[in-house]
């Protein structure tokens, strides 16, 4: 959380009164401090929630809301910095390279924080075993939220990452989420992705054909 901060109060005197060179610096800073945090940062709060829920050592460690509400002050810390580097990578220092590097890294920060979001409620409802099939469920939503905004925005390195997701999801679907699923659960997640893709693939082809017409 300290280094999140220190690297947002660097960005906003960056981009008020610094030089467009230190602008590269801000971006490592803050990409390495992101890496850390949906890496080892999510680990230790999941660890803070398990402290929680099991109450071990309550005997001798303070267990109380303090271990959950810490997770919201540090996402909170976390996220402008994923609007800082989008900002500057917007500076004329920077190619398009570089822009799409960094919206992609932007995009994969905040899935990785749904998915740890989605565990985590999972988690604290004491819902077991269903994160697999849930955690399929947002990234295809979520890939379906990036066919809307790549088409929207004319950003085709966003449709690719989203039939990447897609891709990933349905190979995550079929190799390891449908192991020791009941029938049921089979047909509810199926239908769900199954309506997701159908409704990327009409929002697509609908999109290929007012880019067609408008090009007649």
């Amino acid at each position: 959380i300290y280094s999140a901060l220190f690297a947002t109060v660097l960005c906003g005197m960056q981009l008020k009164w610094g030089k467009r060179t230190s602008g590269l610096g801000c971006m490592i800073i803050n990409t390495v401090v992101l890496l850390a945090f949906i890496t080892s940062g999510l680990l230790s709060l999941s660890e803070l929630r398990s402290h929680f829920l099991t109450q071990d050592l309550s005997q001798y460690y303070d267990r109380g809301m303090s271990h959950v509400i810490i997770r919201y002050v540090a996402i909170a810390a976390m996220l402008p910095l994923i609007w800082f580097n989008a900002a500057i990578s917007r500076q004329q220092l920077f190619n398009d390279a570089v822009r799409v590097a960094q919206s992609l890294f932007g995009h994969f920060v905040v899935l990785a924080l749904l998915s740890s979001e989605l565990v985590h409620w999972l988690d604290l409802a004491r819902i077991e075993n269903t994160f697999r099939l849930s955690l399929s469920i947002v990234w295809g939503g979520y890939a379906l939220f990036l066919i809307i905004l790549g088409l929207s925005r004319d950003k085709k390195h966003i449709r690719v990452a989203a039939i990447v997701l897609f891709a990933a999801t349905l190979l995550k679907l079929f190799a390891y989420d449908m192991e020791d699923m009941s029938t049921i659960l089979k047909t509810v997640v199926m239908i769900i992705l199954g309506a997701l893709l159908l409704t990327a693939s009409y929002i697509y082809n609908k999109y290929k054909r007012s880019a067609g017409n408008e090009a007649h």
